[in-house]
């Protein structure tokens, strides 16, 4: 639940040599069907083509706590979708990143 709004999971038990382990629990409250308490967080695969490695995650839980911020179910949704985050790799993807931004880190 997010906001008052059921979003589906996918997955299954990990014992049963799931990948995208979940546990979950017929809900308390009527009608909601069944809760999520915990399961798979940070999800990610890797693999290589011609042009090197090819990398997709996400953050099933979202990114934000914080029910008023934007990014509170935004990856909960795109993961019950079964959507992924394509992780940039090559100097040229990560420069094209719109949201780059450096830090120089010094002691």
């Amino acid at each position: 639940m997010r906001n008052g709004v059921a979003i589906p999971i996918h997955g299954g038990l990990g014992t049963l040599g799931v990948f995208n382990a979940i546990n979950n629990s017929l809900s308390s409250t009527p009608g909601r069907g069944y809760d999520v308490p915990h399961g798979s967080s940070y999800i990610q695969t890797v693999t290589w083509d011609a042009s090197g490695p090819q990398a997709g995650m996400i953050l099933t839980y979202s990114q934000s706590t914080d029910p008023a911020s934007p990014r509170y179910s935004d990856l909960t949704e795109l993961y019950s979708r079964q959507g992924w985050v394509d992780v940039p790799f090559s100097d040229a993807e990560i420069r094209s990143d719109p949201h780059l931004e450096r830090v120089r880190l010094s002691e």
